[in-house]
């Protein structure tokens, strides 16, 4: 028999094999990767195992906006399945940054994460449920002040995908994306 270890990237959760009666289940054990504490540490210690181009292109505050991508407290709610230990330890920067581009006035689009079963493909496979327009979680976390920017609805991974992204950042001259 197989294991069914694997490692989810993005959540960083643990799939351990647990056997009975030779029958294999999987447990699922989450695991924050960082707190608040080591996020500094550890960001830099990633950062120095990549393979980073001699060119760095420059960033532009007046000509970015910035983009958060999906921090609903369906990923930051310790009772959802989906939850992400680690999420937290990015609100205390990510809320420093959202003020720094509201203070210059600079776009701030915060993703919202939405399906219908229509829309959701493979999405309803994998997460076995569906962030719909009714979900108790599917709101971004009130740690985060989205009246300090607007908020994106969409329906997969891909923030451009079917939705009026790339229109926003054009009309508002934007010409990179700070992403977090």
């Amino acid at each position: 028999a197989g294991t069914c270890q694997s490692i989810c990237w993005r959540w960083m959760t643990f799939i351990t094999p647990i056997r009975t009666n030779l029958v294999l289940k999987c447990h699922i054990v989450k695991e924050a990767y960082f707190s608040p504490d080591t996020i500094q540490r550890k960001a830099l210690e990633m950062l120095a195992g990549l393979q980073i181009s001699a060119r760095k292109p420059e960033l532009v505050p007046e000509k970015s906006a910035l983009l958060i991508l999906d921090m609903q407290d369906y990923f930051l709610d310790p009772t959802s399945h989906a939850y992400v230990p680690s999420a937290g330890a990015i609100l205390p920067g990510l809320q420093r940054v959202i003020a720094a581009y509201a203070q210059r006035e600079y776009p701030i689009i915060f993703t919202q994460h939405i399906n219908t079963s229509e829309d959701a493909a493979m999405m309803g496979v994998w997460w076995h449920e569906l962030i719909s327009a009714d979900h108790p979680l599917k709101g971004i976390s009130s740690a985060l002040d989205t009246r300090l920017g607007t908020v994106l609805q969409k329906t997969q991974y891909d923030a451009f995908f079917d939705t009026d992204l790339q229109a926003r950042l054009t009309n508002w001259g934007a010409t990179q994306v700070v992403v977090c």
